[in-house]
């Protein structure tokens, strides 16, 4: 899926970008909330993806409102589109609203190789969408998720049909475009909570992020600055490499709301990594290099 060219202009975008925040969950969820579980919605997450041919675009979830019985999640930008919002259909579709209009999205319990249509609220264009799997791996800027469902888009019209795959406590994790060329969307980082089956935020600390990375670069250790709030008294931090395995996983005593936490790096060969600070349903991280 990757050119070797591809992946070292990836891997190096990641580490001029990555002082901050980008979490990958690691938990196990229950399957009956699959929809919250693929496509977690709380005022304050934030996506930014980067492609080689169009450079960073975000997506943040800015305001909510609740109406005819559903909680509406006003998104600044959707796929590069302002104006829209998307709602729970129930446990495992995922709606669109633009103005009054409203419709399917996501269908995460759709037959895997049988195709749903997807109307865009306000617009003529139609989509064909498949679900083509339910047990992806991705690796992308960010890390590498795991059992990542992939949705294929068919449009009705000209050549503008997309893949997205969407990550366990993450969302969309990458998109790829097929039009005049092919162009990729990778996530580069991310700050996310995932709710509750009753839509709810989790009882957990309301922001987790690590501020200040340094060096970066690193060779023996790396200083981490983290920030968080409530009163959360541990926190998982996990470091893997570019393969996603697991090779530090420790726990952090919280001593005060903003701390430095020093990562011991002994034993790691040169490469990049990726790190994981993970508080109840909260995460986030990044990428670090080691030289």
């Amino acid at each position: 899926m990757r050119t070797s060219n591809t992946r070292l202009t990836r891997y190096l975008f990641a580490l001029l970008l990555f002082a901050v925040s980008g979490p990958v969950a690691q938990h196990t969820f229950a399957q009956t909330q699959t929809a919250r579980i693929y496509m977690p919605m709380i005022v304050g997450n934030s996506w930014s993806y980067y492609s080689f041919h169009g450079g960073i675009y975000n997506e943040r979830i800015v305001d909510s409102s609740f109406e005819q019985g559903a909680a509406f999640y006003q998104f600044d930008t959707l796929r590069h589109y302002p104006g829209y919002s998307l709602y729970y259909l129930d446990a495992e579709r995922v709606g669109v609203k633009m103005g009054a209009n409203t419709g399917l999205w996501l269908d995460f319990g759709a037959t895997v190789g049988q195709p749903y249509t997807v109307r865009f609220p306000g617009t003529e264009a139609q989509y064909d969408v498949t679900l083509e799997s339910r047990s992806d791996t991705v690796t992308v800027a960010a890390g590498t998720f795991t059992d990542c469902y992939k949705f294929h888009w068919d449009f009705h019209g000209a050549d503008n049909d997309f893949d997205e795959w969407y990550a366990p406590g993450v969302g969309l994790v990458m998109r790829i475009l097929y039009g005049f060329g092919i162009i990729e969307y990778e996530l580069a980082q991310f700050d996310v909570r995932t709710p509750t089956s009753t839509g709810t935020i989790p009882d957990a600390a309301t922001s987790l992020e690590v501020t200040s990375l340094y060096p970066n670069p690193a060779v023996d250790r790396v200083s981490m600055q983290i920030q968080v709030t409530a009163g959360q008294r541990e926190i998982t931090l996990l470091v893997s490499d570019a393969l996603g395995r697991t090779v530090r996983s420790e726990t952090v005593g919280v001593r005060e709301n903003e701390f430095v936490y020093n990562l011991n790096l002994n034993g790691l060969q040169p490469g990049t990594y990726y790190y994981r600070l993970i508080s109840g349903e909260t995460a986030a991280g990044g990428a670090l290099s080691v030289r």
